[in-house]
């Protein structure tokens, strides 16, 4: 019988406080796991009313996702996000703004394709990308602009 404190997420290895998955720490392992199987979200969903406070006057960087509903690529990029959230938490802030429900601040940022990724630090913009990018490809970005912030 395995001790209470083993943690099993679904479909893989018992896990123990302080053990470690190929992934990276048994807490982010578990944690990954609670928000793939439940509607929980690491990421900060954004909209007219906070942007300018959760992404304009942050004290740490935030990578913003414009995204919508019927966008396949969105759709792919997600969990990719969700993720980084969660392995970032602390020191990037990551933010979702659906398109079709904030038609305002995409144009306000000249949004024409999504999903589209804006890199801001400091209250300003330093990146952005647009189409589906990978984790590795949007970490290295982000530790670019935590640097010059």
């Amino acid at each position: 019988m395995e001790p209470a404190s083993t943690l099993r997420p679904a479909g893989g290895a018992a896990l123990r406080p302080g053990g470690m998955t190929a992934k990276g720490s048994a807490f982010q392992e578990a944690a990954r796991q609670m928000i793939k199987n439940s509607n929980m979200k690491a990421t900060i969903e954004i909209n007219e009313a906070n942007f300018d406070g959760e992404v304009l006057r942050s004290n740490q960087p935030v990578l913003v996702d414009f995204w919508a509903d019927w966008c396949g690529p969105c759709k792919m990029l997600a969990p990719v996000l969700d993720e980084i959230a969660l392995e970032q938490s602390g020191r990037v802030k990551v933010a979702k703004v659906n398109v079709d429900s904030n038609p305002g601040l995409a144009a306000r940022y000249g949004i024409q394709s999504i999903p589209t990724l804006l890199y801001f630090a400091s209250g300003e913009v330093r990146d952005q990308t647009v189409g589906v990018l990978s984790k590795r490809a949007i970490e290295s970005r982000l530790e670019k602009i935590s640097v010059a912030a």
